[in-house]
């Protein structure tokens, strides 16, 4: 497996439901963790053991409390203490070039993803774990 560890970060059940079904059937990583709540998915980022980090994680933009951009801005200061690795996908329903444009001003964003992920989508997410 490439990906040892994935996370899903979004609040709709139904959309992270989707997303993993796709993830798990495209066999992707072979641990994938769904956080409805941003906040509880950056308390485990931070978290000091080094099997707790993902490789990867799919962000929705649009979540209460916490929404992905915030998200982001509070791992700014702790890029360093993550896997050189680690890739954030943010995965939303926004068709927004303005979200889209802030979007590639996050070193650890490698890609605006719209949803439901795609297979095709996850074959190219692949290609670039695998280079």
């Amino acid at each position: 497996m490439l990906i040892h560890k994935a996370f899903i970060i979004d609040d709709d059940e139904l959309s992270t439901y989707l997303t993993q079904h796709v993830l798990e059937e495209e066999k992707l990583a072979g641990q994938i963790d769904c956080y409805l709540d941003a906040e509880k998915a950056l308390q485990d980022l931070m978290a000091p053991t080094a099997e707790s980090l993902p490789d990867l994680i799919f962000l929705d933009l649009n979540m209460p409390y916490m929404n992905g951009w915030a998200f982001l801005d509070a791992l700014l200061p702790y890029e360093h203490n993550l896997s050189p690795k680690l890739k954030i996908y943010i995965l939303s329903s926004s068709i927004s070039p303005v979200d889209m444009a802030k979007s590639e001003h996050y070193k650890l964003v490698a890609g605006f993803l719209h949803k439901p992920l795609e297979p095709e989508q996850i074959n190219q997410i692949k290609a670039l774990f695998q280079n």
